[in-house]
């Protein structure tokens, strides 16, 4: 029974999204990745005596790369793909960027449902989170085309999972899947090395919970220690711009993520405010306002009984497995959060940069639900019958769970400008809205359709407006054609990034 379920839900999940995949458009640094990608993968052939391919791709050398601080991993690996299937459609190259993002969070979602799985021991409970994942308007429709944040946000998944196993075994087996998972993530994005960190944390609050040192010492450190440098080593084997100064290369990559300006302006409730001088609640105000309310409530729920497992055991963090986990799962929310408020970090576009803090707060969410549905179970009042109390929890939930899904199924497929009701209303005239210019492909489509011109012109002062007449079926393409020129011709598209349009068109 629970392997059919689980099979037929995962298979449904994928089937639907392959079906969907090709409705939402290109995102804006879709190509530039892309770019990243050839030049490091130039790197490698050419560290490997051009084994692939004689002649570069790009004259750009990777130590010497603006782009060289970010994890080259997927982009490495799609360009390699491309390469080697022939494809040479620009259309096509993007839809094959998309489908293995996809598919790397189709993982995620999967070792999501094994950790909440494990954690609860209850494989119903594990596939109520998985849909949860799901029904995650914005997260749903990034996992479609974001080649970054997704990216980091599908790993994590499986990095989170590797974590609380190799903890709980301290074996061999899991030290070198753990490693291994967490060289893939530090290699996806830098601040991915937040896992290591924690992982190293929790093993040394084992390590005072031991009785003996000497039990410690025979059966745990060696493979802590060994955790430590083959995550080192892979880290390095699979991030290119690492093998020449590892240290030096490592450290400028850790602090150009510290520290990237964009000296960009951001829309925030209503006001115009530089990347560099957000306030401290950007990051949790953005993602409260953006994720269904019953989530944000039931995290909130669950970071009490957080606080509950650690005054209980008088700050000494946790006394069985259980609590350990629950601990992990708020720590990978609360820790990277709390990193990039004291290190005030450039963060922009919403909340995207972060997403990865996702599975700690739906992991505890989630979590908070089983323990009050257990509590409510039996729960009764003066004035209500037992079990009164878990009738009213899941209608409340499967209400907003209900709203939700109306409102994917009726956006569709701009769900990544979702937006629950503490919003507000207006919510465009206060908030960025489709920053990354996904909504051209529809716009271009559209715009087609109503207007049967055999050359149609447009001008755009974005990078998206223009990348996305690329991202067309060429059939379509070859109907559009782009105004290089300073005088009126054809259409003027945009989707107002900057603050002098937006004011415009907010005024």
């Amino acid at each position: 029974m629970r392997q059919f379920c689980v099979s037929l839900f995962f298979l449904t999940y994928l089937l639907l999204g392959w079906t969907i995949i090709e409705d939402y458009g290109m995102s804006t640094d879709e190509a530039k990745q892309r770019r990243h990608g050839m030049v490091a993968w130039d790197y490698v052939n050419k560290k490997l005596g051009n084994l692939f391919y004689e002649e570069p791709f790009t004259n750009k050398d990777l130590p010497n790369y603006r782009g060289r601080d970010y994890g080259l991993t997927f982009q490495m690996f799609c360009f390699a793909l491309e390469r080697k299937l022939n494809i040479e459609d620009s259309r096509e190259i993007y839809l094959l960027r998309h489908k293995v993002g996809f598919l790397i969070f189709v993982l995620g979602v999967f070792f999501f449902y094994k950790t909440i799985t494990h954690r609860l021991g209850n494989w119903r409970w594990g596939l109520l989170a998985a849909l949860l994942m799901i029904l995650s308007p914005r997260i749903f429709a990034h996992s479609f085309f974001n080649p970054k944040d997704i990216i980091l946000l599908g790993v994590f998944f499986i990095a989170t999972y590797t974590l609380i196993r190799f903890v709980e075994e301290k074996t061999w087996k899991w030290m070198i899947v753990h490693a291994l998972v967490c060289a893939w993530l530090i290699n996806t994005r830098i601040v991915g090395i937040c896992v290591p960190v924690l992982t190293m944390a929790v093993l040394l609050v084992d390590l005072f919970k031991f009785n003996s040192y000497t039990v410690w010492l025979k059966k745990y450190l060696v493979p802590s220690l060994g955790y430590l440098i083959l995550t080192s080593l892979l880290t390095i084997a699979l991030w290119p711009s690492l093998w020449e100064a590892p240290g030096q290369s490592f450290m400028y990559n850790f602090h150009s993520m510290k520290q990237f300006y964009w000296d960009g302006i951001v829309l925030y409730w209503g006001k115009f405010i530089p990347t560099n001088q957000l306030p401290w609640h950007y990051i949790p105000t953005w993602l409260f306002v953006t994720t269904p309310l019953a989530y944000g409530v039931l995290f909130l729920i669950g970071l009490g009984y957080g606080i509950q497992i650690l005054i209980k055991n008088k700050f000494k963090f946790y006394s069985n497995n259980e609590e350990r986990i629950d601990l992990i799962l708020l720590a990978l929310f609360l820790g990277p959060l709390i990193a990039v408020i004291a290190l005030q970090s450039a963060l922009y576009d919403g909340w995207r940069q972060m997403y990865f803090i996702y599975v700690g707060f739906l992991g505890t969410a989630v979590i908070a639900l089983y323990k009050l549905n257990s509590k409510f179970k039996s729960a009764s009042s003066l004035s209500l019958p037992k079990g009164t109390h878990q009738w009213v929890l899941w209608i409340l939930l499967l209400g907003n769970v209900a709203t939700t899904v109306y409102y994917m199924v009726r956006n569709h497929p701009h769900q990544n400008v979702y937006f629950n009701v503490c919003a507000g209303t207006n919510v465009y005239k206060r908030m960025d809205m489709d920053y990354w210019g996904v909504g051209f492909q529809l716009l271009y489509e559209q715009l087609l359709e109503m207007d049967d011109s055999d050359e149609i012109w447009i001008k755009t002062s974005v990078r998206p407006g223009y990348e996305n007449v690329f991202f067309l079926k060429p059939e379509l393409r070859k109907r559009i054609h782009y105004n290089e020129e300073d005088e009126p011709r054809g259409y003027f598209v945009t989707n107002y990034r900057f603050e002098r349009q937006l004011r415009k068109y907010l005024n």
